[in-house]
């Protein structure tokens, strides 16, 4: 499903979860993966899960956003 907004029209976060899966994260060569997914949008809502990894691959964070439209 793609979302798309008609006009520029304000967001207001609703919810923020962010868990650190290690408590030093760290990365070599300053690089990071980052993934971000669109749940659900909806009824002037939408929800994203992101993750994100280190360059060895190993998981280093795990997140969820819900934001009012």
């Amino acid at each position: 499903m793609r979302f798309t907004l008609p006009a520029i029209v304000s967001i207001s976060p609703m919810h923020w979860q962010v868990n650190l899966l290690t408590p030093t994260p760290r990365t070599e060569d300053d690089w990071w993966l980052f993934r971000s997914t669109g749940a659900y949008a909806e009824h002037d809502c939408s929800s994203q899960c992101m993750a994100v990894w280190n360059s060895a691959g190993k998981q280093m964070l795990a997140g969820m956003q819900s934001i009012a439209v």
